[in-house]
């Protein structure tokens, strides 16, 4: 991956920057790529018109970004998340028509999923003639990991999906990608279009670690696991029985899970007797998450498995990586793995989805832990402190807009 290297000129460019998902928002998790994009681009000479769903819980919250328009759905409800905002998106349209006769423009962003947004973009761009970028946070028709009832499965993502999918990837003028292997499955599916389509991966911002201090524990292991399940088919069952078998050996272990507010983690704890070695937390602050984990001695990534060829990186990956923590990942062989096995300097990795086996990996942490040999704190390797920091991947997404609007840096 080479480091690109900017030097701006001195008028700034202005894109209208489109995102379902932009803080202060219920989906956090949906919301950092974007909200990490808008603080870098102006130092990157790109001004932003933010367009974004306005949510009745945050209404009166203050913005954290000037330019910022919050427009209300169509709909009151906010699931099933890749079909209910077609209501927000008939709405951006107009919001947008009105923004773009007041303001020029040079370039039309968005970031999905969702994905209903990306076809008010392209009406935007066929109507103003301006250059269109579309992020894929997640693939869309390609998507590993399908949710829903088998009905929606097969009229929705088999037929209706690829039919939009198409349409919006033929007409972009860019296409973004957060890993290797979606690049490469969208590639070969849409060859006429391979030369416009890129990779920007997620990543780290230093600036979340300003209060970072690692520190390792004395009395148990502390393993921390942060993010939702529920999600990309991800079922915390497996772990909670690893923790179990763990805990029947009266092993010196403790498990947080933070940011999962389903009744499930709670029900499972219960059918397995963990309550004295599992805590579980609702979500928290970005900021503050980040700065809770140098209190853990390892951090547990986990993916539901897979047979696609597209595999995703989850984007906490990157974070627990400047953590510095040793990671205990449970992935299928990809992308995830692969980020982790080339910069994470002390880590476990197994694609067994057996507990038997995550129990194991876990117990070789504890000997680690009790013989002084798992380290409270490693740089990343490689170079990854440049390459996927956040202020990094906004100059790689300006070289874009640069390109396709024709500006000289």
């Amino acid at each position: 991956m080479s480091i690109i290297h900017l030097h701006m000129a001195r008028s700034s460019g202005r894109v209208l920057f489109i995102a379902y998902d932009f803080p202060p928002c219920t989906s956090v998790g949906g919301s950092i790529r974007s909200e990490k994009f808008a603080k870098y681009l102006p130092g990157c000479d790109w001004r932003l018109s933010v367009l974004t769903l306005q949510e009745t819980v945050h209404r009166n919250r203050p913005e954290n970004f000037p330019d910022v328009c919050r427009i209300r759905s169509l709909t009151p409800w906010m699931r099933p998340y890749h079909v209910v905002p077609y209501g927000w998106a008939i709405m951006l349209y107009f919001a947008a028509k009105r923004m773009l006769n007041n303001i020029r423009h040079d370039i039309v962003y968005v970031s999905c999923p969702p994905y209903p947004q990306t076809l008010t973009a392209l009406l935007l761009k066929l109507r103003y003639k301006i250059p269109l970028v579309v992020d894929f946070r997640d693939v869309w028709a390609q998507d590993p990991y399908i949710e829903g009832s088998r009905l929606i499965k097969r009229a929705v993502y088999k037929w209706i999906f690829p039919f939009l999918e198409k349409m919006v990837i033929r007409r972009s003028d860019s296409l973004i990608f957060n890993s290797e292997s979606a690049l490469q499955a969208y590639q070969i599916k849409y060859p006429d279009s391979a030369d416009k389509m890129c990779v920007i991966p997620n990543g780290f911002d230093e600036e979340d670690f300003g209060a970072y201090k690692p520190t390792g524990s004395k009395d148990v292991l502390n393993v921390l696991y942060a993010g939702r399940f529920g999600v990309g088919d991800r079922n915390p069952e497996i772990i909670m029985q690893a923790l179990a078998i763990l805990n029947d050996e009266k092993a010196p272990i403790k498990f947080t899970f933070i940011g999962d507010s389903s009744p499930a983690l709670p029900a499972l704890v219960e059918k397995y007797g963990l309550a004295a070695v599992a805590d579980i937390k609702n979500q928290i602050p970005h900021d503050e998450l980040v700065n809770m984990m140098g209190g853990f001695d390892v951090l547990l990534l986990y993916q539901e498995n897979s047979p696609s060829r597209i595999t995703p990186v989850a984007g906490k990956t990157y974070e627990y990586l400047r953590a510095g923590k040793p990671v205990l990942a449970v992935c299928p062989d990809g992308d995830n793995a692969k980020v982790i096995e080339n910069y994470c300097a002390f880590y476990r990795v197994t694609n067994e989805y057996r507990p038997e086996k995550i129990a194991e990996l876990l117990q070789e942490m504890i000997r680690d832990w009790k013989n002084n040999l798992l380290p409270v704190y490693t740089i990343a390797k490689n170079e990854f402190d440049i390459y996927y920091n956040r202020k990094h991947l906004a100059l790689n997404l300006a070289a874009i807009f640069n390109d396709l609007c024709g500006r000289k840096v």
